[in-house]
């Protein structure tokens, strides 16, 4: 353990903040341990509940640890890399990366068509669309949000059990539905409430909205997806 200084000029909360940060790259501290609480970091260390508080401040926003509201904080496991042009679903990813993936149906309902469901699905504007929303887990872990968006000729997708599902491989599986082609767009958005609470993260905290439209082997897009991600939990490549 790094002593701290208050001597020193650097803040005793950024001191901790490296102190604690070697203990988890020095392995004292493992991919998904719970640390001390707040309280036992203080005496272990001697400083205030607010130098402690800034320094798992500083952990959190660089990705080495993760709250969890109720539960603790916890050393960030090893983020789930994913190839972005890759044609494969979220469950193959997270079993790829040594992860058991889940997935919880948080909504499932039949819309009229918005118009940028026209353009991205390529219907009528008077066509209906479905839309499956669902919590995606790794290791129990929330990481995402996914929200799918189909045209009227996948309703039956409404009466198929989705939790713990991998949609795609249903679709492949069951269907006959095969991915051609998928591109993504990336953007950095920041978490509603709703998502926050979703997620186990502070309102406002920074997420990756991946958004992507696959298509058929005829060009028909097959739906249109926006993934809701926690940054710190992936690592995406191009």
């Amino acid at each position: 353990m790094i002593k701290l200084n208050s001597d020193d000029a650097q803040p005793l909360y950024k001191q901790l903040y490296e102190s604690i940060r070697y203990n988890i790259t020095n392995g004292e501290y493992q991919p998904g341990q719970r640390l001390p609480s707040e309280e036992d970091l203080c005496k272990l260390y001697g400083v205030s509940r607010i130098t402690v508080r800034n320094a798992l401040d500083e952990l959190s926003n660089t990705g080495f640890i993760t709250r969890k509201r109720g539960k603790g904080t916890f050393v960030t496991k090893n983020h789930i890399t994913h190839h972005l042009t890759e044609k494969i679903s979220f469950s193959e990813t997270c079993i790829l990366n040594g992860f058991k993936p889940g997935a919880k149906v948080i909504r499932a309902v039949i819309e009229k068509a918005s118009p940028i469901d026209v353009t991205m699905l390529k219907i009528d504007k008077d066509e209906r669309v479905v839309i499956i929303e669902r919590l995606r887990y790794a290791d129990e872990i929330p990481v995402s949000i996914e929200e799918n968006r189909f045209s009227q000729d996948y309703t039956f997708l409404l009466n198929e059990e989705l939790n713990n599902s991998s949609l795609y491989t249903i679709l492949k599986e069951k269907y006959g539905v095969q991915i051609i082609d998928n591109r993504a767009t990336v953007e950095i958005v920041f978490a509603t409430y709703e998502q926050a609470l979703y997620l186990n993260i502070e309102e406002g905290y920074p997420l990756l909205c991946i958004t992507t439209c696959p298509v058929d082997a005829n060009n028909k897009p097959i739906h249109s997806s926006r993934h809701f991600t926690v940054g710190d939990k992936f690592k995406f490549t191009i």
